[in-house]
């Protein structure tokens, strides 16, 4: 069987595939496309954790477009996803150093978004009930004889009485579960499930499982980021961490691009490109990929890395190339002739481009397509400016498999 197109959607793309006033006889008839072809087999739609909680409402008002667009996206992409950024940056960056790095398929179809070090925050031990209740008992204020009746009634031969396991387990007023519901993305369920496990009622792998199961759902996740989007738990600093050194390592790096680009306010717009010649501009953008990439090198694969050539990064490193060559290419371009200036949802669309060259069919805004277009092409992408473009895309990738 020929191999699925993959389709990666713009989050944008499910808002207006899903509000019903947005609908024209023209939408209605691609989206019904998008599904007669995924029934079929031909292509698969993938989400991405980033997607997941840039859908998340921040204002209750659009509680309910948000639940929309959600039921839009688990429509078409089911479990389907594809692996969180950093993990594709480390396992290329990996490649490109010949050096060990993580595991994992770029594609998963049972909704694998997350980052692999999310399991590490999980508990690696039980609660030692027997021990907790003598540490308790044995504080200050607990008189000798309050001490021998309490350890009576609470443990037998040393370990704590079936009555007493069944109690911590059972958690009638869900204190501890919502506790745990707001540092781990775990829905309810799940969460009593590491709840058993602390408590002795459930294996490690049960709760690495629950955790997992959780972690696939895309409307429970969606539902969770909404809830704690703004609140610095393990989970949230984990997810952000990343993303914040690839912006610093682009940053640091696009210092020399824009100081050049300076001299357009004191010469004249166009003087930038007047004194930067073919060769130049090649050479700088060069650089500007060689320097993101060690420095990204030294924070994901604790080494202290050279600064590799451009073909080595281009072949081993596709995500990274692209993403970065298109940022480079996007700002180097707005001067100030043009009316759009750089802007910081930029990087949200850079840290989206590293997956153009893990799908055939890309979705990006109208500003950086031609750009991301321009730098994946090579990698046998075709990136899509509008979401009216997407069933010509398709059919084209289609038509390129046969």
């Amino acid at each position: 069987m020929t191999e699925a197109i993959r389709i990666f959607l713009d989050s944008s793309d499910y808002s207006m595939l899903s509000d019903p006033n947005k609908q024209t006889p023209a939408l209605a008839d691609t989206l019904q496309e998008l599904f007669d072809l995924r029934d079929s087999g031909r292509i698969r739609f993938y989400y991405t954790g980033t997607i997941l909680s840039e859908m998340a409402p921040l204002d209750p008002a659009y509680a309910f477009a948000a639940e929309q667009r959600t039921d839009m996206l688990v429509r078409l992409c089911g479990t389907n996803a594809l692996a969180w950024h950093s993990t594709i940056l480390a396992s290329e960056l990996a490649s490109a150093y010949e050096v060990e790095g993580p595991v994992f398929s770029a594609h998963s179809d049972t909704g694998n978004w997350y980052p692999l070090e999310v399991f590490r925050l999980l508990p690696n031990d039980q609660l030692d009930i027997c021990k907790t209740i003598i540490d308790v008992l044995s504080g200050p204020g607990v008189s000798r004889a309050e001490r021998r009746k309490a350890q009576k009634q609470l443990l037998k031969r040393g370990q704590p009485r079936p009555a007493v396991r069944a109690a911590l387990g059972e958690d009638p007023e869900n204190q501890s579960i919502d506790k745990l519901m707001a540092h781990f993305p775990m829905r309810p369920e799940d969460a009593r499930t590491l709840m058993r496990f602390y408590t002795g009622h459930a294996t490690a792998d049960e709760a690495t499982l629950a955790f997992r199961a959780s972690l696939g759902d895309p409307r429970w996740m969606i539902q969770w980021f909404r809830q704690h989007h703004t609140e610095l738990n393990e989970f949230v600093t984990l997810l952000r961490k990343p993303a914040a050194t690839v912006v610093e390592a682009i940053l640091s790096a696009f210092e020399k691009a824009k100081e050049i680009r300076d001299l357009d306010h004191t010469f004249g717009s166009g003087f930038a490109d007047s004194i930067i010649t073919n060769k130049k501009w090649i050479e700088l953008q060069d650089s500007f990929l060689s320097n993101v990439a060690a420095q990204l090198a030294e924070s994901a694969l604790n080494i202290q890395p050279q600064p590799l050539s451009p073909a080595i990064l281009e072949l081993r490193c596709p995500g990274l190339t692209v993403a970065v060559r298109s940022l480079f290419s996007a700002w180097w371009t707005t001067t100030t002739k043009m009316p759009r200036a750089p802007q910081p949802n930029d990087f949200a669309d850079a840290m989206h481009a590293i997956y153009a060259p893990y799908v055939h069919v890309f979705r990006a805004d109208s500003f950086m397509a031609p750009h991301i277009q321009k730098h994946a092409a090579r990698y046998g992408v075709r990136v899509v400016s509008k979401l009216q473009g997407i069933g010509e895309a398709i059919d084209a990738a289609i038509a390129s498999k046969k």
